[in-house]
């Protein structure tokens, strides 16, 4: 078992004895863009979309970690996309998890697209 796995591995103090197979790169995918997710921002809250075993421990400790900010709090939200009918068959959408993360107050996150 390689090391990071061992110090998720005690890490763990809620008796959760499995260890975390997820790498902390890979808890936060990118950060989501919409016109909801942009008013968010002035209230000094930032939505990503996250890996579906994620919690919200590990969310808040990458996000500390990754944009050297305080977090507050950490509300996840699991949604399905829009259902998609090709001809007489119906599929639904993917299953998709968001995590929306508070900052404290004068803590900010730069996500500017790039150009």
């Amino acid at each position: 078992m390689p090391e990071e796995q061992k110090k998720l591995q005690k890490e763990n103090d809620s008796g959760f004895t499995k260890p975390f197979f997820i790498h902390f790169q890979k808890v936060i995918n990118y950060p989501y863009t919409s016109e909801k997710a942009e008013s968010l921002q002035k209230l000094n809250q930032y939505v990503f979309l996250v890996d579906k075993s994620a919690n919200k421990k590990m969310i808040q400790q990458e996000i500390q970690r990754r944009f050297n900010v305080k977090v507050k709090s950490v509300n996840i939200i699991l949604e399905r996309k829009k259902p998609k009918h090709f001809g007489n068959r119906f599929r639904k959408g993917p299953l998709i998890k968001k995590a929306i993360v508070s900052l404290k107050t004068g803590e900010k996150i730069n996500i500017s697209p790039t150009k």
